[in-house]
């Protein structure tokens, strides 16, 4: 599988995390990045804040500590299929971690695709457009103001609105004792308004600037040299990912990959970033460079520093370490 293959699945999977930065001679670790993640206190200042996705366009009401998933992506467009997720977890950034089976925490999904067929919610699930587990029974009912169908047990809404088909569920198997709070969470969620849709997206974040590729790889080389995990966080995707080459694949938050890299750098690691070749099909989004990672008391290792254009504005999305 190439580099940027690879790093596509990681960042777009429910993107985890590698063991630390400092243990790449190893394959990230699935039994690590399950491990209980450390929650704030139950008696901790707690708050309702409303997040709204102006992209997808809807709303939801979060109690802490649940938030907006470091790893949401824009929705895209796929073989001319529209598709968006977003998902909302209980950890902080530094815990959210998870690999290419699953996360170690509990979170609340929410999905929206094209439904081109015109089909209801029930027949939606019936063809097996959306996954159930054996035994699984439909419940018709009403969710977001619309008529939906339940999926039981597990809970998710399934329900179709202007040519589109969602689905809003939580997956609470590595922690089924939020789920007063995750039904909460799914309780109040909203689709926008055509009118609230278009303020969102008046006062939604300016997309950032454009950013060539030589300007990430050249940047990679000078702060690895520097070894400047605070510099590298500037090149880096809000989710990243790490894994091995054809096999075990994990993602965290830049900001635990940040602070894993500032930990290994303290501890004697250095990278040298081979600037040339650029592997990969620049022209269709995807290109990797090489690196050699040394000096932190572990076997030198040949790691492909994976990159990814979007909308124009490049980034450093993922580490993949060669098996030879």
């Amino acid at each position: 599988m190439r580099a940027i293959t690879l790093a596509a699945v990681l960042v777009l999977a429910a993107c985890g995390s590698a063991a630390s930065v400092a243990a790449r001679a190893a394959s990230p670790s699935p039994s690590a990045a399950r491990q209980p993640a450390s929650l704030p206190s139950p008696t901790a200042a707690r708050t309702v804040h409303t997040s709204i996705d102006a992209a997808m366009g809807f709303k939801v009401d979060l109690l802490d500590p649940w938030r907006p998933s470091s790893c949401n992506e824009p929705p895209r467009t796929d073989g001319g299929i529209y598709i968006g997720r977003a998902d909302f977890v209980v950890v902080d950034e530094l815990h959210e971690i998870g690999t290419d089976v699953g996360r170690g925490y509990a979170s609340v999904g929410v999905t929206v695709t094209d439904n081109k067929e015109g089909l209801s919610p029930r027949q939606w699930i019936e063809m097996g457009k959306i996954g159930t587990a054996a035994g699984t029974a439909l419940r018709d009912v009403r969710f977001a103001d619309r008529p939906a169908v339940q999926l039981v047990p597990g809970g998710t809404y399934v329900f179709a609105d202007k040519g589109r088909m969602w689905a809003v569920g939580a997956d609470l198997q590595a922690d089924p004792s939020v789920k007063n709070a995750a039904d909460a969470v799914i309780a109040s969620f909203v689709l926008l308004s055509d009118d609230e849709l278009a303020a969102a997206r008046l006062g939604a974040t300016p997309s950032p600037a454009p950013r060539r590729l030589d300007d990430v790889i050249n940047g990679l080389a000078a702060g690895f040299a520097r070894k400047d995990a605070d510099g590298l966080a500037l090149l880096m995707s809000e989710c990243f990912g790490n894994a091995l080459e054809k096999a075990g694949a994990s993602f965290v938050t830049r900001a635990r990959e940040v602070a894993d890299l500032r930990a290994a750098f303290a501890s004697g690691l250095t990278v040298v970033v081979a600037v040339t070749p650029v592997k990969g099909d620049a022209l269709l989004g995807g290109a990797a460079i090489g690196s050699t990672w040394s000096g932190d008391g572990q076997p030198a290792r040949s790691i492909d520093l994976s990159l990814r254009n979007d909308a124009g504005r490049w980034r450093w999305v993922a580490t993949i370490r060669l098996q030879h």
